[in-house]
């Protein structure tokens, strides 16, 4: 998903137009194919397995309003069943409960339909639900009835817990339909566009059904439906040696013109993903786009529903079709695995060289954004605010440049082979995953830990502040680095720090890698640096500064310091002032201070009595330069 800054007597006619309905026994096979282990994923007091779902609409979208009945084959997980109950908003009225050709007894409550078996359930099963009346209207528009250019359209955007504002369903992140037949009966005028490859449209007698079939399994959030006056076209997107795969789209007639440039501007970006990821997950069947009349986007499954068709939209919600909807985020908690790579997807978009813009200017934007605040963590604490999972600042640019700093961590190499590794594991593909999954894929493919870094990035809150002080002595470069954080949740953020070196035949940047403050580097060049910066490329989540001191060797070197008995003594050869000092701890937090020490061989003392075992460092002002020495105090 991506914002850009919300009648029943027609019910039998129009399913008379409606083409045979497939046999059950074709999905049973799918059912095996199920990573059912996954359900630990989130929790299910009633744990079951929907393996194939058919759902029959009836849409006129002048109105506000919805009728039909969902099939819903499914069997127990683990232990046998009782009853199986379903999601659905109590404003939607339930006609009836069908079990094969019996009608059967259900207890309705606010937000649910259940049904209660005289005798234990151990095998499969199916119920139908018949249903109608005028949908719930929750989340970014759950069911929508609008209009554009004069014409009437009924849409569906579900995520996160709009399902059940609109249809029968079990609203979780635990459980995936392993395939789904929608079938859609609107007024002739429209076009009823959704998931899956359109296997029939037929109008009879005024009415205009068309037949959607998904062989792919797909989580309830991603199933959507959407009717208007739409305008079709199909573009086609090479691959391999001779194939190609359909995008089919249905779009306003009054942006006809618009679309079939912005989505001919994809292709290429699809070919990106198919190298960077894997090829598109759902292959045998298409990608398409359904315009619709929410400010932004929505991945539902192989049928992006958008509002516009510029390629940073566009490219956002084709990464989600690998991100977010093969893999999906096994709780809001963890969106970012959804955002945070379709977000980062657009960066690498923007760095094939396919906008108009650099990829350091795209970079740039999303820090600027991420430490406008202080605070805030990318992994979602409170998932009762669709607010907070969905995040510009957290979830989407946030989660992105945390990507993009795992890439410079790890490397080019290992980090898009840890990304396709995680896309090919077997226990997560058409499935769920946590952010644990992906650390693991990482840390395989870099051959390195990364728990730090996840808790500092995903679970911490906020950014570090560098403090970067450098000078030459000879053709030897001296760095050090002190930082302070912006959330007391992450006590340093260990990483390599980029830095610009340039000297006459020298540009390079160097990456040095920081674990503590103050921690100091001596890098021998051919050459004696005359400029250094901080991040050149903008490939860090941080502020920072960096200066050049001066003559800071001789200071140095006559600066003095002996721990002995708990107290610090400092000794200043030469004549130099020490004008201010301070004690820092090793996350940068100013612990004792003082000013204006006229010091020439005398000795001065610091009680240090109050300080537990550890290392510390002497921040000193001398003689207008700053010089920092590390010490442990035992």
């Amino acid at each position: 998903m991506k914002k850009l800054f919300t009648l029943l007597f027609y019910y039998s006619l129009a399913f008379s137009a409606i083409a045979q309905v497939p046999e059950v026994s074709e999905y049973n096979v799918h059912s095996c194919q199920k990573h059912l282990h996954l359900k630990s994923v989130q929790a299910d007091y009633n744990p079951v397995d929907v393996y194939y779902t058919q759902a029959f609409w009836t849409i006129d979208p002048s109105q506000y309003y919805i009728s039909g009945h969902v099939n819903h084959w499914f069997k127990p997980v683990s232990n046998a069943l009782t009853f199986v109950d379903f999601d659905l908003k109590s404003s939607l009225i339930v006609d009836s409960v069908m079990r094969g050709n019996l009608k059967i007894d259900f207890v309705r409550t606010d937000e649910k339909v259940m049904v209660e078996y005289p005798n234990t359930l151990t095998g499969s099963d199916s119920v139908r639900i018949y249903y109608h009346g005028q949908p719930f209207n929750s989340g970014f528009g759950s069911f929508e009835q609008s209009t554009h250019a004069g014409a009437p359209i009924v849409w569906t955007l579900s995520e996160p817990y709009g399902c059940q504002d609109w249809w029968p369903v079990r609203q979780n992140l635990a459980d995936k339909t392993d395939s789904i037949d929608i079938f859609i009966s609107s007024p002739e005028q429209y076009r009823g566009a959704s998931n899956g490859l359109l296997i029939a449209d037929v109008a009879t007698n005024g009415w205009r059904t068309a037949h959607w079939k998904h062989r792919y399994p797909i989580a309830a959030y991603l199933v959507a439906i959407a009717v208007t006056n739409y305008s079709v076209y199909s573009d086609y997107i090479p691959y391999g040696d001779n194939d190609s795969l359909l995008m089919l789209n249905y779009v306003f007639p009054e942006n006809l013109s618009t679309a079939q440039n912005g989505t001919k501007a994809l292709i290429p970006a699809l070919q990106l993903f198919n190298n960077k990821y894997m090829l598109y997950p759902f292959i045998n069947e298409k990608y398409g786009h359904a315009q619709f009349g929410w400010g932004g986007g929505m991945e539902h499954q192989t049928m992006t529903f958008v509002s516009s068709f510029g390629l940073s939209l566009l490219s956002h919600e084709l990464a989600h079709q690998w991100f977010g909807d093969y893999i999906t985020c096994g709780s809001w908690q963890d969106i970012w695995l959804n955002e945070g790579f379709a977000t980062y997807s657009d960066g690498l978009v923007v760095e094939a060289g396919m906008q108009s813009y650099s990829f350091n200017d795209w970079k740039r934007s999303l820090i600027n954004n991420i430490t406008s605040q202080s605070t805030g963590s990318v992994y979602v604490l409170d998932t009762a605010s669709v607010d907070r999972i969905f995040s510009s600042r957290l979830s989407y640019n946030k989660g992105a440049m945390v990507l993009h700093m795992l890439r410079t961590q790890v490397g080019d190499t290992s980090f898009f082979k840890g990304i396709r590794n995680y896309l090919h594991d077997e226990d997560l593909a058409n499935g769920f995953a946590l952010t644990a999954h992906l650390r693991e894929h990482m840390e395989v493919a870099g051959d390195t830990t990364l728990t730090e870094f996840f808790n500092d990035w995903i679970y911490g809150q906020g950014y570090p502040t560098y403090n970067i002080q450098w000078w030459v002595s000879g053709t030897q470069l001296k760095v050090t680095i002190l930082q302070n954080q912006s959330h007391s949740s992450v006590n340093y953020f260990e990483m390599k720090v980029p830095i610009r070196v340039q000297a006459p035949g020298l540009d390079s940047v160097l990456w040095l890698h920081n674990t503590s403050a103050g921690q100091q580097y001596t890098i021998n060049l051919n050459v004696a640096v005359e400029q250094v910066n901080f991040d050149p490329n903008s490939d860090l989540v941080a502020k920072g500064s960096i200066s050049k001191v001066t003559g800071l060797d001789d200071i140095a070197n006559n600066l003095i310091i002996l721990i002995n008995n708990h107290e610090l003594q400092i000794e200043m050869h030469g004549q130099a002032r020490l004008e201010e000092w301070k004690i820092i701890d090793m996350n940068g937090k100013s612990l004792i201070s003082g000013v204006n020490r006229t010091m020439p061989t005398d000795s001065f003392l610091i009680p240090l009595h109050q300080f537990s075992e550890g290392f510390y460092i002497l921040q000193a002002k001398v003689g207008g330069e700053q010089i920092s020495k590390k010490f442990y105090l035992k």
